[in-house]
């Protein structure tokens, strides 16, 4: 069979949207939507604008989604100076010689490349707090819809600096659901109990269903190669999971630990499974 052919574009600036059916390779400023089969982009390149494609090797810049079954990303420009291709960390939980030596010794090995894709966890109530400062005892008390009030004390007194512990109460009531989203805590409420504070008054805010699509936290968004290793009669022997998690913008209190202890130690399900790691 003759290879497929790629179309270079090489050292221009385009404004508009690309639909090539062939691979296509760049190492451009491009202003607009990719469409093609294939796409490798280099060092060089600026793309502004949406890819939709099978087969994704970045280099370069991007600013704007990648939706593709297979992605590589070998390069990106650093969002905040001193963060190296905006790493994060590289976490590994298991023991990957045991891994390998498992997988040599199987009879099959099974692969799949997974796109868990990102989540806005829409509760049933949007995010709200009430914010009631007493002047003459000088404590706040926070009414909010948190999954977790004992932390969100914590980090008002510790961090947010809103009042000691002693002098702030954070209740939860009827929380709304939540999904994981409302175990944070987030800027309304250390503003909300500035605000009351400064005025002397109680301070209700509550955001609406587009605020909180905007701001909750969003969930998963992952890119995942799982290999399984298996012998003729279905017996499991290793299992690996290579995954590039988004963190988004910040590293929130939770924004670590989600797609490394609380998903890595998941991944093998409750299954036996003699060696396997996660690295994430």
């Amino acid at each position: 069979m003759s290879e497929k052919t790629s179309v270079l574009l090489s050292d221009v600036t385009i404004k508009g949207n690309i639909v090539e059916k062939e691979k296509l390779m760049t190492d451009s400023k491009i202003e607009g939507d990719i469409t093609t089969d294939s796409l490798q982009t280099f060092e060089s390149s600026k793309i502004t604008g949406n890819i939709s494609s099978s087969n994704v090797s970045l280099g370069g810049t991007l600013k704007g989604n990648v939706n593709s079954d297979k992605v590589r990303v070998k390069s990106t420009a650093d969002v905040d100076e001193g963060i190296d291709k905006n790493l994060c960390y590289d976490w590994l939980l298991g023991d990957r010689q045991k891994v390998k030596e498992a997988f040599d010794k199987a009879d099959k090995i099974i692969k799949l490349d997974i796109i868990n894709n990102r989540l806005i966890p829409n509760a049933m109530e949007p995010r709200a707090c009430v914010i009631d400062y007493n002047t003459a005892s000088e404590e706040i008390t926070c009414y909010t819809t948190s999954q977790n009030p004992h932390l969100s004390r914590l980090i008002m007194s510790a961090f947010g600096g809103v009042a000691p512990e002693n002098k702030l109460r954070v209740v939860a009531p009827d929380v709304g659901g939540g999904f994981g989203s409302k175990i944070n805590l987030y800027n309304e409420e250390i503003v909300c109990s500035w605000a009351s504070k400064k005025i002397e008054r109680p301070i209700k805010w509550v955001a609406e269903r587009t605020e909180s699509f905007l701001t909750d936290t969003h969930g998963r968004d992952h890119i995942t190669h799982a290999e399984l290793a298996v012998t003729n009669d279905g017996k499991f022997l290793g299992f690996k999971n290579e995954t590039i998690a988004n963190l988004g913008a910040y590293a929130r209190v939770f924004g670590t630990v989600t797609p490394t202890y609380l998903f890595g130690p998941c991944a093998t399900g409750v299954y036996i499974m003699p060696a396997a790691y996660s690295n994430v």
